[in-house]
């Protein structure tokens, strides 16, 4: 009797355990979709963009979908550039941080 009272002691903490993975998955985590939703929050116009090293990529227009939309005159092109948010390594109050050295793209894509 005592086995089976440890059995089902058991299973209700699998169970438990279960249901707590299950609701810690449901939050979102930096590097998904929901990551990215969170550091659009975080993301204002005017901030500065830079790569791991500090060297400035450029300035914030504004969040754009999934991208982040640099100004025209921060750019070396004249036109707007884009950076994907997957890319945001970190946001230190009014910069934020790109993964990797200022001389990749970044896939990077203009208009």
């Amino acid at each position: 009797m005592v086995d089976r009272q440890s059995d089902q002691q058991n299973a209700g903490q699998r169970q438990q355990g279960q249901a707590q993975q299950f609701d810690a998955g449901n939050r979102q985590q930096p590097g998904g979709s929901g990551g990215d939703a969170r550091l659009a929050d975080q993301i204002r116009p005017h901030q500065e963009v830079t790569d791991q090293n500090g060297a400035v990529i450029g300035t914030v227009d504004h969040v754009d979908g999934d991208r982040i939309k640099l100004t025209r005159s921060s750019s070396a092109s004249g036109q707007h550039e884009y950076v994907p948010l997957s890319q945001v390594a970190g946001i230190d109050g009014d910069r934020i941080r790109l993964q990797g050295r200022g001389d990749t793209s970044f896939g990077m894509s203009g208009d």
